[in-house]
C-alpha cells in the first residue's frame, strides 16, 4: 500500500484544490468534470486529499493523488466523487479514502453512508463491496443515455 496521508480540505488549500481540477479534466470528459472551487464552497460539502507525506513529496505538482468530495447530513453521508489520478490507481488510495469518510461519519455519529457508480465500473464496486457497501437500487440512465448507475449503502450504525 503507498504511504499516503488523508487530510481534509482547509482555507489555505487552494493550490490543492487547483491540483483537483486537473485530475478532474485528467480523469473525466469535459461534460462530467467538476467545478471543485465551487463544489468545496456547497453547504455541508467536504473534501478529503490523498496526498504524499511532506518528506516524500518530490515536487509541489505531485502533493494530490486523489480526493474524495462527499454531502454530509444529520442522517447520512453521500459520496458525490472519488477520483484517483491513474498512475495512483490500485494502490490503495481509493480504500483509504472510503475509509476516512465512513470514519468521519463513525464520529458524527451519522449511521448511513451511500454514494453511486456506474455498473461498468467493476474495480469501484468491488470496492465498495469489499468495505461493506451493499447496492440498493439501480438507476437507468442515471449517467447517461445507455450508462446505468447503482446506489450502494454501507450500514454504520
Amino acid at each position: 500500500m503507498l504511504d499516503i496521508i488523508i487530510r481534509p480540505l482547509q482555507s489555505q488549500d487552494d493550490e490543492l484544490c487547483r491540483q483537483c481540477h486537473v485530475i478532474e479534466a485528467l480523469c473525466y470528459p469535459e461534460s462530467e468534470a467538476l467545478n471543485i472551487f465551487s463544489e468545496a464552497i456547497k453547504p455541508n460539502m467536504h473534501i478529503f486529499f490523498a496526498q504524499e507525506p511532506a518528506s516524500h513529496t518530490k515536487k509541489e505538482s505531485e502533493l494530490c493523488h486523489g480526493y474524495v468530495l462527499f454531502q454530509k447530513t444529520s442522517l447520512m453521508i453521500s459520496i458525490c466523487k472519488i477520483v484517483i489520478l491513474p498512475h495512483y490507481r490500485r494502490l490503495g488510495v481509493g480504500r483509504q479514502l472510503l475509509k476516512s469518510v465512513v470514519e468521519f461519519a463513525t464520529q458524527k455519529g451519522i449511521g448511513v453512508c451511500s454514494l453511486n457508480v456506474e455498473e461498468t465500473n467493476l474495480a469501484a464496486l468491488a470496492l465498495y463491496k469489499s468495505e461493506g457497501f451493499l447496492e440498493c437500487d439501480r438507476r437507468p440512465d442515471f449517467y447517461a443515455i445507455g450508462r446505468h448507475g447503482l446506489h450502494m449503502e454501507k450500514d454504520i450504525g
